[in-house]
């Protein structure tokens, strides 16, 4: 059986998680589309592994 702290701890992982990919996943798609600096381009892409626009 598991116990509370242990549940609401896992919940607040996913939903922590659940807001915070789309909002990674939106600067990143900024970043490839060119509406940042170059600067920040590349800081964003090799913290999170995406890929420079060709």
């Amino acid at each position: 059986m598991l116990s509370a702290p242990v549940v609401v701890a896992g919940f607040n992982a996913l939903f922590s998680m659940s807001i915070a990919m789309p909002i990674v996943q939106s600067l990143l798609r900024h970043a490839q589309a060119g509406g940042l600096s170059e600067e920040a381009v590349n800081a964003y892409l090799n913290t999170f592994g995406g890929s420079a626009p060709a």
